[in-house]
């Protein structure tokens, strides 16, 4: 072999790159929760440690006047430690609505939901459409200013009976929750969320079912009361036959 071709061999653009493809997912991709549940999140954690720092401050005000004297080396290292333990608490409340936000995936598939969370152990969690028993929606005060939710789903079992999602958009939470309680039939691939306009209101309904039940009644009504010609006619004969016989 000629050094020209073993330096065509060794040249690494000659070489093309093998094309991996891979097929989109039919299930379809996985949602993510609101970024404005970061924002939920730290607002609830910084509530926290402000009233957390202000027991901290009573006791630690307390411990000096009744206990320590000011000058005690034991009065600032308690100090000292509260202040650390506060700073970690102040990172944990900053940087966990993000590590959260990052790592909580969901979707709806005709089967049921899949969910995935958790930054140091994942977890993976398919909860079945047919051990939904009923699905609830909750909002706070903060989640009512940012427009975000949690949705809670409940079911028939006894591990992890009740399943809650937070930080979703309010929107996405609602139709969440009225998808989920369909039964979709063996062999279905689409979730739809019927629309309202094409679904009849339950006052239609009750109306539409009293109708049906009222003609019912009438029918049954008009069968039963109106005896047939035949008969009266025998009665009627039965009748004349009787009074025949008296007169006699």
């Amino acid at each position: 072999m000629s050094e020209c071709e073993i330096n065509d061999l060794n040249d690494s653009s000659l070489i093309r790159p093998v094309e991996q493809r891979t097929s989109p997912d039919p299930r379809g991709p996985f949602e993510q929760l609101h970024p404005n549940s970061i924002v939920v999140e730290r607002w609830a954690g910084l509530i926290f440690l402000s009233i957390l720092s202000f027991i901290g401050l009573v006791v630690w005000g307390s411990l000096t006047v009744f206990v320590f004297p000011p000058w005690d080396i034991r009065c600032w290292l308690i100090g000292f430690s509260g202040l650390t333990l506060l700073a970690l608490l102040g990172l944990i409340v900053r940087m966990d609505p993000v590590w959260k936000y990052r790592s909580t995936r969901y979707r709806e598939v005709p089967g049921g939901l899949e969910l995935q969370r958790g930054y140091v152990w994942w977890h993976r969690i398919f909860v079945p459409r047919e051990r939904i028993q009923h699905t609830d929606v909750v909002q706070g005060p903060l989640m009512r200013r940012f427009n975000v939710a949690t949705l809670v789903i409940n079911t028939a079992g006894t591990h992890d009976h009740a399943i809650s999602i937070e930080g979703i958009d309010f929107i996405r939470a609602e139709q969440l929750r009225a998808s989920l309680l369909i039964k979709i039939a063996d062999g279905s691939t689409s979730l739809r969320v019927p629309d309202p306009s094409e679904t009849e209101s339950v006052s239609a309904i009750h109306d539409r079912n009293g109708a049906v039940q009222s003609s019912n009644v009438n029918v049954s009504s008009t069968n039963t009361l109106e005896p047939k010609p035949e008969a009266v006619a025998s009665i009627e004969s039965g009748v004349e036959e009787e009074k025949d016989a008296n007169s006699a």
